[in-house]
């Protein structure tokens, strides 16, 4: 059965192209600026799909509750959303990317992951905010003061889980 490869950018920038059937998001794709990755990613026959929105919304609603929803980028979340959709249509697929918070993400989802130039994540973590003054913990991912006192808030894992 052959994998599905769902590459993110730096997958196709670093020239990791796995063999087998290479798909990517359309946003992903548009990231791409320099002509020598868009005339590699075409002579791969790497194939550009636009993920559907409520595979989005799913990506959306989950990416809090890890605390990596500020982390990811339109992009990010849209191949994330390809890779969800995909594999409820496919057997086998596989997600490459560097980013971290996208690596934690797929294991919140159980879609299988490989870094291009770098090692996966050891660890899966949820993340929470706390204020560095009044220690109080912060739901809101999207705020950078606390709420109460008007300190900064810092970002500190919640929950560690090893994935050796």
């Amino acid at each position: 059965m052959v994998t599905v490869n769902i590459l993110d950018a730096s997958a196709l920038i670093r020239k990791g192209i796995p063999k087998g059937k290479n798909i990517t998001e359309e946003e992903v794709y548009q990231e791409i600026k320099d002509k020598k990755s868009k005339l590699e990613m075409d002579l791969n026959s790497i194939n550009v799909y636009r993920a559907k929105s409520n595979y989005v919304e799913k990506i959306n609603e989950i990416s809090p509750s890890t605390g990596d929803a500020h982390k990811l980028s339109s992009p990010d979340k849209r191949l994330l959303a390809l890779a969800l959709e995909q594999k409820k249509t496919q057997k086998n697929i596989k997600l490459f990317s560097d980013d971290y918070a996208i690596q934690n993400i797929c294991e919140e989802l159980d879609i299988p992951y490989e870094g291009i130039m770098q090692k996966e994540i050891d660890k899966k973590i949820d993340w929470i905010q706390i204020c560095i003054g009044c220690k109080k913990e912060i739901e809101n991912k999207e705020l950078e003061e606390c709420p109460y006192c008007g300190q900064k808030l810092k970002l500190v894992p919640k929950r560690e889980k090893d994935l050796s």
